[in-house]
C-alpha cells in the first residue's frame, strides 16, 4: 500500500451531508481524507487513533481500507497511485 494516497472528490461538508447516517469511524475517515488529503492509509490510521477509546474498538488498516474502498465506489474519494 506504500505510495498510494487518497484524496476527496468533494468537499468534506458535501461528503458528510451525503453520509449523514454513517458510522462515526466512516465519517471521520471521509472527513479526514476530504479535508487533509492526499493521505496514505498509515496517515489516516494515525488520525483515527483518538477514536479508538470513544468507539471501544481497535481501528486496524484492513478496516480503514474497507471504508476507503466503499467511498471510492461511491465517488466521494479517489485513490492516487
Amino acid at each position: 500500500m506504500s505510495g498510494v494516497t487518497y484524496s476527496g472528490l468533494v468537499s468534506s461538508e458535501e461528503a458528510l451531508t451525503r453520509e449523514k447516517s454513517s458510522f462515526i469511524l466512516d465519517k471521520a475517515i471521509l472527513q479526514t481524507i476530504c479535508e487533509d488529503g492526499p493521505l496514505t492509509i498509515e496517515e489516516i490510521r494515525r488520525n483515527t487513533l483518538p477514536l479508538e477509546a470513544a468507539i471501544g474498538m481497535k481501528i486496524d488498516l484492513p478496516t480503514i481500507k474497507e471504508i476507503i474502498d466503499k467511498y471510492i465506489k461511491q465517488g466521494l474519494i479517489w485513490e492516487n497511485r
